[in-house]
């Protein structure tokens, strides 16, 4: 079951694994909300690999938003976060966050890492919310329409203890 009811017996998001089933999907949304999307054979490689984790958060009717993630030794590296434009501004991009960190901190991870353009203020501020700290600036990182953008490091620092 993908969704389950809450007390006021309106269906509630869950998470659950991307699989190569819902990857078109996932693929779909991808392109929609990305100029500049990540191709099937890179998702299909991080379904393949130990350790790289991939959710999507599902309501009973559609995929709010996905994940990917690697964690290797003590740190995780936030590869690709995305909620669909419809969803955005409702708490979802949040609560994938939340549960990257959740998953991060349950393998005590120390560090959490991830890059985001620096023109997307909005998921900046997000991160930031979370407790992340910029980190570095990563020169010509991402493509873009006529140049190359800048990318902002960010770490989040866990406490193992």
């Amino acid at each position: 079951m993908i969704s389950k009811k809450n007390k006021n017996g309106d269906y509630q998001a869950v998470f659950s694994e991307i699989t190569p089933s819902n990857l078109p999907l996932i693929m779909a949304i991808e392109q929609r909300e990305y100029a500049f999307p990540w191709s099937e054979g890179i998702f299909s490689d991080c379904l393949r690999h130990k350790n790289y984790y991939t959710y999507c958060l599902q309501s009973a009717e559609d995929i709010i938003g996905y994940c990917v993630f690697s964690i290797q030794m003590a740190e995780c590296q936030l590869l690709n976060i995305c909620v669909q434009s419809a969803y955005q501004g409702q708490g979802y991009g949040r609560k994938i966050l939340d549960f990257v960190i959740k998953k991060a901190k349950w393998q005590q991870v120390e560090q959490v890492f991830l890059e985001v353009r620096v023109s997307n203020r909005r998921a900046i501020d997000l991160y930031q919310q979370a407790g992340f700290n910029e980190i570095s600036i990563r020169k010509n990182y991402y493509p873009a329409a006529s140049r190359r953008e800048d990318a902002c490091i960010m770490c989040l620092q866990l406490d193992t203890s």
